[in-house]
């Protein structure tokens, strides 16, 4: 992919994009090749080509082969570029688009607007040492039907969107003259700047080419890549199709390749769709040639315009990949300037964040591979923040204190009603490409700030064919995420919202003209941002709308729902039909008024009345005129009869293991307008437990139901005029029965000593348990349990006598079970330790027989030794010492027996 200039042939450049199947997240390349000769006349030049062909910064799949390269010798005349007078400016070609399509040297940050357009099929395309037929316009037709270019247009213009978004880049697209492809850099009204087409090279490896700006910046896809695993992937919204655009249209701005091979840089000679078009050196180079989003506002005069920031509602701003060109940047774009207004006082705070992070980075040379060097972005600048009055000189305060890669607060306290500017500005000194991302946020009180909205890039399209637009693929949200029904537009531009929660909507357009499109962006946050671009229609001039007639309900019908559906036929070169609905025929008190741009719509709101007769008119409208259907007005009847009968759904009629908090569910009911649900425990309805009545078709229980109980249930489907139930009128089913609930294990405590060794143990009852499981054991993991019993049917369980040993440390557990499952207690495991006293006065050596001399000679063996249990050696007393007690309590009872 990487793109060269040839400074010696009317700096005529190329890049090509190549591809590898993606299997398992493998990425693509592709070649880059420039048309100067290196031949030497007379001499077989192809061995010493194919050397200098392997040097070069070529980007075919890395398996490519001699033959391969031969083959795209003799087809596209290739020859290795030369690249000459690069500075290290994001790997900048020398040459750039400025301006209103002129072309200057790069780095200066400037505005640019550029036209594109589609070349008709069957136009000679390509480079001019191996053209074709373009075919772009069938590709796309064939992956998105007959009827659909525009669809595969639409991800085209997407790609284009994605430089838009981050940089001061303006697109209008324009008709194409269809003259064969060329290298003009001159702007005619009859093409556009940037032409886009496609031919067929086979699959060897190419994806697309694409000039820089000296040589045109047009762009040719490989049509043979519309496969499953390339352009026709659908995966992530096309997502790799718009990598591959977006990158092309990169070179057509003049950008070179970047190494390493990362998936890091969407300019990079290998193609992934590990990521979603321009990452962060791509959004640098952007800033570097055409500026941020908000280019040209470098001066109080010219400073982006935040508005009133309390009115309608209270918001904060957060405006991300804005930048700043270096301390010495082209045309004051070291500086940007920004104005804000506080319709009340409110407390302000200003923060700028440096952003970018650090990345490797270099120009390609070869494959991968380049003088790579670690981008430092976070720090390319040092910017400071200034607040400024309303006048745009008078400095109120000045953020200026924090290092370089760190954020600037001014925090401005409560600032009075009024208009403000702000300046971030660069102070140097300047590395790693000058470029300086930041975020800026302006936090008013505790607001949150709105998401940014992108509609596309503005276009055309044929009157009556499908207009496709995309308003999910570049615009994000700022704070929070954006909600799943957050997208509304305006489709015809009279300021109304009529397609709603739709990302990506399309209509036709009657006539010719220019419609101005707006996406209603809405975060989660309830925060708005609107994106407008203008659709050029090409087709008949407008015209009053033509005739119409209306179409259901016929007139008079009768036993239509209180919220009917009403229909008519078209109106050529109508964009709206108002519709209105009244019970009086000269329409003086409507119940029901609505605008739309189909030809038909169903009532919402208040239902109408039943059994009564309304009358409904229709008028066609456009920005010339109107016209009245034929007739002009229709009269009908609303319903008269209770619903007709219908089924209940689930849970199934004596369905057993019902979960308990089921959703139940039932057929709708023919004119019913409402349902009301009831379930009890008892077969007769005598004690309802839940009762609901809504709209809805559906139940869900607010509370648990009782583990495996019965239940009976039944709905009635409502209207004015009566109640039916269900059918069957009444189901019953059975709960699921739970596993145990949580217990606690009680006594003896957890660490406990116990003096007995027939204790009883003791724990909570657990609900729903049919019995318990315990396990003593003096193994922590329960290894060889001295009790191990099942199918205990209280909560406590005497130990018998003969089991426990003295002086040892116990381990216990309980499981409570029924027939579902177990549940341990909590905690899983207590401990206990038994110390029984066992004490024979007068015995101190602790062996069985007589109390005699050897009992003597224990005592003054271990004396003024300390036994805590009262059974060591020599404590005859049994008092956990040894000392003069023992030896009166030895003659005391000498000669007695201790067994």
């Amino acid at each position: 992919m990487k793109g060269f200039e040839d400074s010696q042939r009317a700096a005529r450049g190329v890049a090509l994009w190549s591809a590898l199947a993606l299997l398992a997240g493998a990425t693509v390349t592709a070649p880059a090749f420039a048309e100067e000769s290196t031949d030497v006349p007379g001499v077989d030049n192809r061995p010493r080509l194919f050397e200098k062909l392997r040097l070069t910064p070529y980007c075919f799949s890395e398996d490519v082969t001699e033959s391969q390269l031969e083959d795209l010798l003799e087809r596209y005349n290739l020859r290795p570029p030369t690249f000459t007078d690069y500075d290290e400016r994001y790997f900048t070609s020398g040459s750039v688009w400025t301006g209103d399509l002129s072309i200057g040297g790069s780095g200066r940050a400037a505005r640019t607007r550029l036209t594109y357009s589609f070349p008709n099929d069957g136009v000679t395309w390509g480079d001019p040492g191996a053209p074709g037929p373009n075919g772009l316009g069938n590709s796309l037709t064939t992956l998105f039907g007959a009827a659909n270019l525009d669809r595969g247009r639409e991800l085209v213009r997407q790609g284009l969107a994605s430089w838009r978004r981050f940089g001061g880049l303006t697109y209008d697209e324009v008709a194409d003259d269809n003259v064969a492809f060329n290298f003009s850099t001159t702007r005619t009204s009859s093409r556009g700047d940037i032409r886009i087409g496609g031919i067929a090279l086979g699959t060897t490896g190419v994806l697309a080419y694409n000039y820089f700006p000296t040589s045109g910046g047009d762009m040719t896809i490989n049509l043979s890549y519309f496969t499953g695993g390339s352009f026709n992937s659908s995966s992530n919204n096309y997502r790799f199709f718009r990598n591959v655009v977006a990158h092309e249209h990169g070179h057509g701005l003049g950008y070179i390749h970047p190494v390493p091979c990362d998936q890091t840089k969407l300019m990079e000679p290998f193609a992934s769709a590990a990521f979603d078009l321009l990452q962060i050196d791509d959004r640098r180079a952007a800033a570097r040639n055409y500026g941020d989003r908000f280019s040209g506002n470098q001066s109080s005069a010219t400073a982006k315009d935040f508005g009133n920031l309390t009115s309608p509602v209270l918001k904060s701003i957060i405006e991300r990949n804005l930048s700043t060109n270096g301390v010495v940047g082209a045309n004051n774009t070291d500086e940007d300037w920004f104005k804000f207004t506080l319709g009340s006082a409110q407390p302000v705070v200003i923060t700028v964040t440096p952003t970018g992070g650090v990345y490797n980075n270099g120009e390609q040379t070869t494959d991968c591979n380049g003088n790579v060097i670690i981008v430092e972005a976070l720090r390319a600048g040092n910017l400071n923040v200034e607040l400024i009055a309303s006048n745009g000189t008078t400095v109120l305060l000045t953020a200026a204190s924090a290092n370089t890669g760190f954020a600037e607060t001014i925090n401005a306290g409560t600032l009075a009603a009024g208009t403000y500017f702000v300046r971030v500005f660069d102070v140097g000194p300047n590395a790693h490409q000058v470029v300086q991302l930041y975020d800026l946020t302006l936090r008013v009180a505790s607001a949150t700030a709105p998401p940014q909205a992108i509609a596309g890039i503005n276009k055309r399209i044929a009157a009556n064919t499908n207009c496709f637009f995309i308003g999910d693929v570049n615009s994000v949200a700022n704070e929070g995420t954006l909600n799943a029904a957050s997208y509304d537009w305006d489709l015809d531009g009279d300021g109304t919202f009529e397609t709603l929660d739709t990302p990506q909507p399309n209509r036709q357009y009657p006539f010719g003209g220019v419609i101005p499109v707006t996406l209603r962006l809405t975060d989660s946050n309830g925060q708005v941002a609107f994106d407008t671009i203008n659709v050029t229609v090409i087709g008949p001039p407008p015209a009053p709308p033509g005739p119409f007639s209306l179409v259901s309900p016929s007139a008079g019908q009768t036993q239509l729902p209180r919220l009917p559906t009403l229909a008519w036929s078209l109106s050529n070169f109508a964009t709206n039909y108002d519709v209105v609905v009244d019970n009086n025929s000269d329409f003086s008190s409507p119940e029901f008024a609505a605008s739309t741009s189909l030809t038909s719509i169903t009532l919402t709101g208040t239902p109408l009345q039943a059994a009564t007769t309304y009358f409904w008119k229709v008028t066609a409208t456009n920005i010339l005129g109107s016209a009245v259907s034929s007739p002009a007005s229709s009269s009908f009847t609303t319903i008269s009869l209770p619903p007709v009968t219908f089924n209940l759904l689930t849970p199934a009629d004596g369905a057993t293991g019902v979960p308990l908090q089921t959703f139940f569910t039932w057929d709708s009911a023919e004119r019913g307008e409402s349902y009301t649900i009831q379930i009890d425990n008892d077969a007769d309805f005598s004690s309802i437990e839940f009762e609901n009545t809504s709209v809805n078709t559906s139940y869900n229980v607010p509370v648990a139901l009782t583990p495996g109980a019965t239940y009976y249930w039944r709905v009635f489907a409502n209207n004015p005029n009566g109640s039916t139930v269900s059918t069957p009128a009444v189901r019953s089913f059975t709960t699921l029965l739970s596993p145990p609930g949580s217990f606690n294990l009680l006594t003896p405590a957890d660490g406990a000593f116990i003096g007995t060794f027939t204790p009883t143990l003791d724990w909570a009852d657990a609900l729903n348990a049919d019995s318990y499981s315990l396990e003593v054991d003096d193994q922590l993991n329960f290894s060889s349990p001295v009790i191990d019993v099942s199918n205990v049917l209280a909560s406590s369980y005497p130990v018998p006598s003969g089991i426990l040993q003295n002086n040892t440390r116990y381990y216990w557990r309980v499981t409570a079970d029924n027939s579902v499952g177990s549940t341990p207690s909590n905690p899983t495991t207590f401990t206990f330790a038994v110390i029984v006293n066992t004490c024979c006065p007068g015995n101190a050596d602790k062996a069985p027989g007589q109390v005699n001399f050897s009992d003597v000679t224990s005592v003054l063996g271990n004396w003024g030794n300390n036994y805590p249990d009262g059974n060591g050696a020599g404590d005859a007393d049994c008092n956990q010492v040894v000392n003069f007690g023992d030896v009166t309590s030895v003659l005391g009872n000498f000669g007695d027996p201790c067994n």
